[in-house]
């Protein structure tokens, strides 16, 4: 049941990303709602887990917008494994590190899309698209991840650790 739950947290930040996600953007910056969905699942989750989410997420991101089969699939899927691999090192799990690794999370998904944009297709300027788009989408979004981390964690958990938190 909890993986029914999950699923349809996912299909949700899929989309309040498509309907809302530029409605509450500032400055044309919006948050990604998916990245913080997965991010948050990742951190309540295992690592198998986590990836599979990621994947799952970027599947559903390919297939709506993604010009190229596979490759949001394949970059969420290593942001879930990364952020979770990552919360293995450290003591223990708050809504700070989480909003930490969700802007170095974000940092780098906008890094990469950024860098196959301008390098494969020749568009944009990298300089300005690093400090008036990249820098503050990840702000943005670590912020969001913030206010939803307790939300999707507590729902993420196995019904056996609700009641703790790690």
């Amino acid at each position: 049941m909890r993986h029914i739950w999950k699923s349809v947290v996912l299909l949700l930040a899929l989309l309040i990303d498509s309907t809302l996600g530029s409605h509450i953007g500032i400055l044309d910056i919006s948050p990604s709602f998916l990245l913080v969905t997965v991010i948050a699942m990742a951190m309540a989750g295992e690592l198998a887990e986590a990836g599979i989410y990621g994947l799952a997420a970027g599947v559903l991101w390919d297939i709506l917008w993604g010009r190229t089969f596979g490759f949001h699939a394949l970059l969420y899927m290593y942001v879930a494994l990364g952020a979770r691999a990552f919360l293995e090192l450290v003591y223990k799990n708050t809504p700070v590190i989480t909003a930490g690794i969700t802007f170095v999370a974000s940092l780098l998904c906008e890094l990469v899309l950024c860098f196959f944009s301008f390098t494969i297709w020749g568009r944009g300027n990298f300089l300005y698209n690093l400090f008036r788009i990249i820098i503050p989408t990840a702000a943005y979004t670590a912020i969001v991840q913030m206010l939803l981390y307790y939300p999707i964690t507590r729902l993420s958990r196995p019904k056996e650790e609700r009641g703790t938190r790690r």
